[in-house]
């Protein structure tokens, strides 16, 4: 029997403790020690000898006696650091600046390790009788980077980072670096410029003539949500006209060439299970009773399949690391969980369901409130009747648990506040000779000949009203959802049982609060605050989830199928004979054209529906990001922040487009009592307004009255004169 020392260390020599020890073909392991040694006891002969660390595995054969026993990794750890001035190769620093170190080395994610930072000085050093502090003004004490303030250090100091491996026990490496400070007064001027920004990676480069001062935002700490976001931004994108247009050509009229303008995704969605979705629900689920309405009935058919198979993305697609590296570069943050997509959303995955998927944070949470209620995958089995399964007629809906529809009821708001279902009841009423209220119709001549597939769609979409939804009946859910309501003789006084009259106050205070944080973050010589837009965020997640009750399952889809069968209407291309629209405008979608011509044939308001359509696709997916993260349960300003900056276009447009809609500007600060009513009153009282005030004027406030124009004044100055 012979002892042997085995040393374990990386490619520079630095001592590996805890490291893994398996004589190969036995039992027997060992962990190496402080000193990156262990001793083991081996019969002579050949012994082949495994050593795990940090990930990796070295396996070899020795022989016993002989000798050394060496064992090294490829680890390589090294800390780089950087200051005010570009990198000094010996590490020299003026006092007073800011020290950013990092910690590169090339084993396994970063995120798979802990660091411990700290400080001594040489015994060069003038307050070598004193240990130095490590002053960490940014990053984080265990994390890969950290800077310091260096004002109170001075003399030769060397900075030691322990890294241990936190998916195993006891494995750590320490490596270390010198350095110096020295005082400077010339640098005053520079530390006074860049003080606290150079930890964002401001200063970039000082000139031999001058300062260049470059400086950057502020970085958010977040967590693996952040990957949600893009997943909800991409589910409504799909969910674009252009999208729909390219599968409607595809199923109904076999045009391949509409699929090639599309991105390769969307193809695969299209031609595998968006039109299996479309030839099931053709042949074995819906029909109409009506007699010559079968393109109608495809019409139809295909919309709903276009829905069913977009609105609802997987999450599981989304939760990927290079995707979250990517999403932590381009909002300027970086990740405080500590742990990979995967690991992070394990949490939202139901262990006790059949079902290799994540679920929404808002959805886990109210699943949990619901732990003696089963998990269904439908609402009724369509197999043969089992005695033993009758239980299973209760129980959650899989499918509205993993894949909720992606869709906000505040788009057909702001569809039709624009004016376009009014389009087509009014092409539809044309279309049965019922004439307008004017005494002379402004349709008269719209005629469409039976000889083209308008005709025949139209007289689908007639015969088919008595199964969509009424004016009235979608009224009732935008206030039950938004507490918003339409103006119009079409809507009487309504009579809710539950509205929500907080949400246009809470909307608008929340779309404040972003942008009152823009300006903030835009300023990099500050850390813009984000937690009076966390609370506002909280305020009207909480608002949404009440709302989120009875129709709200069920309507939101069957309005958004509707309309969107009322926008592919009106884009086909014998509406350029019936309407005289403006060919040298350039609509985003081709059914728009339709409505603002319209507005200008019956003297409607002359606000393009260009600002309707904004105002619909930027808040509904500003208000899907608030409703399905568990707002209520976060207090990390860091994720607020990086949420405004996710959904800053869409934040900044949905201003706009509201200013240019109502005349209120949501970003301004409300200090007079007018203001603050026109901040909470609802947008169709504007628009009423605004329609009876004249089409360009600003909305005003209740009372107010309207200047007087030059036409007004000219009569009064003259009598003025002649007197």
């Amino acid at each position: 029997m012979t002892q042997i020392t085995l040393m374990v260390s990386d490619l520079s020599g630095l001592e590996i403790p805890g490291a893994k020890v398996t004589v190969v073909g036995t039992t027997k392991t060992f962990k190496t020690k402080a000193s990156g040694k262990i001793d083991i006891d081996l019969v002579d002969g050949n012994h082949k000898l495994r050593v795990e660390a940090f990930g990796k595995e070295v396996e070899d054969t020795y022989a016993v006696p002989g000798g050394p026993y060496d064992v090294k990794f490829e680890i390589n750890p090294e800390i780089r650091l950087s200051g005010v001035y570009p990198q000094d190769p010996e590490n020299r620093f003026i006092q007073g600046e800011i020290i950013n170190a990092v910690l590169d080395f090339t084993g396994k994610d970063k995120r798979d390790f802990e660091v411990e930072w700290s400080l001594k000085t040489t015994s060069s050093s003038k307050s070598s009788k004193s240990s130095p502090k490590l002053i960490i003004v940014g990053g984080k004490a265990n994390s890969d980077y950290i800077a310091i303030d260096s004002t109170s250090l001075d003399g030769q100091l060397t900075l030691s980072a322990k890294v241990t491996d936190k998916t195993n026990t006891g494995e750590s490496l320490t490596t270390f670096v010198d350095f110096s400070v020295r005082g400077d007064p010339q640098a005053a001027i520079v530390n006074a410029l860049v003080a606290g920004r150079q930890v964002a990676g401001g200063v970039q480069s000082i000139a031999s003539n001058g300062v260049t001062v470059d400086m950057e935002r502020s970085r958010r700490s977040v967590d693996p949500t952040l990957v949600m976001f893009e997943a909800i931004l991409e589910t409504t994108n799909s969910l674009s006209f252009n999208n729909y247009k390219a599968f409607m050509d595809y199923v109904l009229c076999n045009d391949d060439e509409a699929l090639k303008k599309l991105d390769r995704r969307e193809q695969e969605r299209i031609t595998g299970g968006k039109t299996e979705k479309y030839e099931y629900l053709r042949d074995n689920k819906r029909y109409l009773p009506f007699t010559d309405t079968d393109s109608y009935r495809l019409l139809k058919i295909a919309t709903e399949a276009f829905l069913i198979v977009n609105c609802g993305i997987p999450l599981k697609g989304f939760v990927d690391d290079d995707l979250y590296e990517q999403l932590l570069d381009k909002y300027n943050a970086e990740d405080g969980s500590g742990k990979s997509p995967k690991e992070f959303w394990k949490q939202h995955q139901l262990l006790n369901v059949d079902q290799d998927d994540y679920i929404f944070p808002y959805l886990s949470v109210i699943y949990n409130k619901l732990p003696d209620v089963p998990v269904k995958r439908k609402i009724f089995s369509e197999e043969s009747f089992n005695p033993h399964e009758a239980e299973r007629c209760y129980g959650i809906i899989m499918e509205k648990l993993y894949y909720p529809c992606m869709i906000e009821l505040i788009w057909n708001y702001w569809i039709e506040e624009g004016m376009a279902v009014q389009t087509i009841n009014s092409i539809s009423r044309r279309f049965q000779n019922v004439r307008g209220p004017q005494d002379r119709d402004p349709l008269a001549n719209v005629e469409t000949d039976p000889l083209r597939p308008l005709n025949n769609l139209l007289w689908g979409y007639v015969q088919d009203e008595q199964h969509r939804l009424s004016v009235l009946r979608r009224a009732y859910e935008y206030d039950h959802h938004y507490g918003l309501s339409l103006e119009g003789d079409a809507v009487p006084a309504l009579r809710t049982a539950d509205s929500r009259s907080r949400f246009l106050e809470a909307f608008h205070q929340m779309l404040q609060q972003a942008s009152y944080f823009y300006k903030q973050d835009d300023d990099t010589t500050m850390v813009a605050d984000g937690f009076a837009l966390l609370n506002a965020l909280r305020d009207l997640h909480m608002i949404l989830s009440e709302g989120a009750h009875n129709q709200y399952g069920d309507l939101p889809t069957t309005a958004r199928i509707e309309m969107m069968m009322e926008q592919w209407l009106m884009s086909r291309p014998e509406f350029r004979e019936l309407l005289p629209t403006r060919t040298m405008v350039a609509y985003p979608e081709p059914w728009m054209d339709r409505v603002d011509a319209m507005k200008r044939i019956q003297g409607w308001t002359d606000t393009s529906i260009t600002h309707f359509r904004f105002l619909a696709i930027y808040g509904e997916q500003i208000l899907l990001s608030v409703r399905f993260t568990n707002w209520s349960e976060i207090d990390d300003a860091d994720l607020a922040a990086v949420w405004a900056r996710f959904f800053r276009n869409q934040v900044k447009g949905y201003v706009h487009a509201y200013r240019a809609v109502t005349g209120v500007d949501l970003s301004a600060e409300t200090t007079t009592s007018q203001q603050q009513e026109l901040f909470t009153t609802r947008p169709s009282v504007l628009l009423q307004r605004r329609l009876q005030n004249g089409n360009s004027k600003p909305a005003l406030t209740p009372g107010a009255k309207a200047p007087q124009g030059f036409r007004q004044r000219r009569p009064a100055r003259r009598t003025a004169t002649t007197d």
